[in-house]
């Protein structure tokens, strides 16, 4: 008998298919590992919006993290939608109680329509409670943004959220730059641990597909990390990974609005 390494997601169900839990499942999948998920909310939504989200309550969530735990030997965890104070909050005491080896948070804060995921009190809890206990924070510029309080408008500006983020949470942080103008996607990784800056760069894909990609972005971070890669190489790979499913969606036509990547190669496992 062998293990294989497992990764909890804890996010929220998207209906379409596209984001959330189902693309944080696909993702840890085809980058070889085991995914354990624990819904935080339900939505209501497709490619052209989220038209209504209902919350799980917070006992159940904590009830399916902990016995989840107790029986699964997970190697990492990722964080995605957690919607409410309450739930942070007790996302945070799971993860303080289990001390997982790799913690990927991911801030999301805001739908690809524009709508809000998170309210005030819930980024307080995540700010003060959350983020100081991951591994990495994978925010995008807009969620880089609305921690550090500072507009992000060039790719010195990432850094210094990077840097800045960091700093303030003790922990490493990658700020992607898939949001502003170039020719390439750069994605600036800050380890606090080092002080230092690696910067990892795509070529750009015209594509309006692109529904997912955070998600599928931080939950292979968290794969290729229970495989007992380093960060550097990990982010590499779940770069590349990314980078083929925006590739392979950009053609592809699912809904009508933004559509989904599309997770079908794994060719980013061998490097």
């Amino acid at each position: 008998m062998h293990s294989v390494p497992i990764v909890l997601t804890v996010a929220g169900s998207d209906s379409s298919g596209g984001a959330g839990l189902q693309a944080d499942i696909k993702a840890i999948t085809l980058t070889g590992a085991y995914a354990a998920a624990v819904p935080t909310v339900l939505t209501a939504q497709n490619t052209q919006g989220v038209f209504a989200i209902s919350e799980v309550s917070t006992q159940f969530v904590r009830q399916q993290l902990e016995v989840v735990c107790n029986d699964l030997n997970v190697s990492a965890m990722k964080v995605g939608m957690l919607y409410s104070t309450d739930i942070v909050l007790a996302v945070a005491d799971v993860i303080k109680a289990f001390e997982f080896n790799h913690v990927v948070v991911d801030p999301v804060m805001i739908a690809k329509g524009g709508e809000s995921l998170l309210g005030r009190e819930a980024l307080i809890a995540m700010d003060e409670c959350l983020l100081p206990l991951a591994s990495l924070i994978t925010p995008n510029s807009e969620e880089a943004r609305v921690l550090w309080q500072r507009e992000i408008k060039s790719y010195d500006e990432v850094a210094m959220a990077a840097q800045a983020l960091g700093e303030r949470y003790e922990t490493s942080v990658l700020v992607k730059g898939g949001h502003l103008e170039g020719e390439d996607a750069i994605d600036t990784l800050y380890h606090y641990d080092k002080r230092d800056f690696v910067t990892f760069s795509k070529p750009r894909v015209t594509s309006e597909n692109t529904h997912g990609t955070g998600c599928t972005y931080a939950s292979a971070i968290a794969s290729f990390l229970a495989h007992g890669l380093g960060m550097d190489e990990a982010v590499r790979r779940a770069k590349n990974f990314v980078h083929d499913a925006i590739v392979q969606a950009a053609d592809c036509k699912v809904g009508c609005g933004h559509g989904p990547l599309v997770h079908l190669s794994p060719s980013s496992l061998v490097g």
